[in-house]
């Protein structure tokens, strides 16, 4: 496993969030280009700090395919075109249910591509603390509710046929968001949704994973989404990725302090079941995850 953190800071905060998804959306594509899976081969959180012009990415990466990207990731270019613009405010429209109105939309292309051009600070390197500053809004660029944008939500439900197993119960709830984080990074990048969150629920003895979108109106297509979920499953499927899988499973410790494994209170209390590393050696032969990513079911609403 290897970490990256890095940072650098805006002129003003809603600059900063946008660039804060222009850089996210970047780092998504290239995982995307790679056919990485998140949290089997990487994590990545963009995090902008409001009234504020700092951004932070935290980067972890699992697996050789994802350590070999690292370079890159340190060095990370946004776009900063027109249309990058326009879906990274898109994103956080159905993010914040908002509105950005820019007035200059080459002021604000001028200031991203400066910011671009600031290297990013490796937190590993910053020999002095950095001050953080408050920072007011460009009069040219704020958000505001009115006009109310219009925003559709959409729910996606993976699901299994009820088993006596109970520890295939946990390795299908892994699968699963492994599957709607995939999804949601590639949604966001090509369809501008936001990853609202994700939950499990029970119904008539059968668990679901569910994964709430907020996406704007003009550009919610539940069609396309089900198209990424079918095509990230069938990504899983092949060998490559299949070996990828059992490899990361195989690699769970509790006892090396890496942040890098299932998290045991989460399964405790979202499916009542303790998976120890015993249990999730049993899980990793490949037949085995073929066999539950075959039979998942997806509910979109």
């Amino acid at each position: 496993m290897q970490r990256i953190l890095i940072c650098k800071q805006a002129a003003s905060p809603i600059e900063a969030h946008i660039y804060e998804h222009l850089a996210m959306t970047k780092l998504k594509q290239i995982m995307q280009q790679s056919g990485l899976l998140r949290q089997i081969d990487y994590f990545a959180l963009g995090t902008h700090y409001p009234g504020t012009g700092l951004i932070t990415i935290d980067i972890d990466l699992y697996t050789g395919e994802a350590v070999n990207l690292a370079y890159d990731l340190r060095q990370l270019q946004a776009f900063t075109d027109n249309e990058s613009l326009s879906l990274a405010m898109s994103q956080i429209a159905a993010e914040n249910d908002c509105t950005i109105i820019c007035n200059d939309l080459d002021k604000l292309q001028h200031n991203m591509v400066k910011l671009n051009k600031n290297d990013w600070q490796l937190i590993e390197e910053i020999d002095q603390p950095l001050i953080i500053s408050q920072l007011v809004e460009h009069k040219f660029l704020y958000e505001t509710d009115n006009p109310t944008t219009s925003i559709s939500h959409i729910s996606c439900a993976l699901s299994q046929l009820p088993k006596d197993d109970a520890a295939l119960l946990a390795l299908f709830y892994y699968l699963a968001f492994i599957i709607h984080g995939t999804v949601a990074d590639i949604a966001n990048v090509r369809l501008g949704y936001y990853n609202l969150s994700e939950r499990t629920e029970q119904i008539d003895q059968n668990t679901s994973c569910i994964c709430d979108f907020a996406a704007l109106s003009n550009l919610a297509d539940r069609t396309k989404l089900r198209d990424i979920y079918h095509e990230v499953i069938g990504k899983m499927l092949e060998k490559a990725a299949l070996t990828r899988i059992s490899r990361r499973i195989k690699s769970f410790s509790y006892n090396d302090g890496k942040m890098n494994v299932p998290n045991i209170d989460m399964y405790i209390s979202e499916i009542g079941i303790v998976a120890g590393e015993k249990t999730w050696q049993k899980l990793a032969e490949e037949k085995t995850i073929t066999n539950l990513l075959d039979k998942m079911i997806l509910e979109i609403a």
